[in-house]
């Protein structure tokens, strides 16, 4: 378990606290590594949260890593650092939860089952608000998935949460 106040940059020059405690979802319905990475090709109908916290690709993302690789999904944070900018990777290291990189659990999930949305926020876009997209596309565009909120589904990573974040369906 590291220490709370430990860098990022003190472990390797890519690693994120971000696949180590916390799962997240886009309003495409596929898994993603945080709320501003880019999305991967899991979808969140085939493959329940503890599966995709555990199953291969997030192992591999964890390993990269911490050997100082940088990853393709990762790729909005290293474009801000470059550019002077400060990261969420950089940003998210201090709200974290618990970080154990041995045996790492999710206590922080993303749920974002669509972009149904209201309002306009300016730090939004089409993507997660369908007030967005009616305005820039004029018309009312949704980005549906299944993507099953049950209790099965939660159960397995429940005792773990700390923190549960949902956006869109409004």
């Amino acid at each position: 378990m590291l220490d709370k106040n430990f860098k990022p940059d003190d472990i390797s020059p890519t690693f994120c606290a971000e696949p180590f405690e916390h799962i997240a979802t886009s309003t495409s319905g596929h898994y993603k590594l945080c709320c501003r990475s880019f999305d991967t090709e899991t979808k969140v109908s085939e493959v329940d949260y503890e599966e995709w916290f555990n199953g291969s690709y997030m192992k591999e993302v964890r390993r990269k890593m911490l050997a100082g690789e940088k990853v393709k999904n990762c790729e909005v944070c290293y474009a801000a650092e470059r550019n002077g900018y400060p990261s969420t990777r950089q940003r998210m290291q201090k709200h974290q939860f618990r970080l154990d990189i041995e045996n790492p659990r999710p206590p922080s999930v993303d749920l974002r089952p669509n972009n149904v949305c209201n309002l306009r926020c300016a730090t939004c876009g089409p993507k997660n608000s369908s007030s967005h997209a009616k305005e820039k596309y004029g018309k009312n565009i949704h980005f549906v998935e299944d993507m099953s909120f049950s209790r099965e589904r939660i159960d397995p990573i429940a005792a773990d949460l700390r923190h549960v974040y949902l956006a869109g369906g409004e």
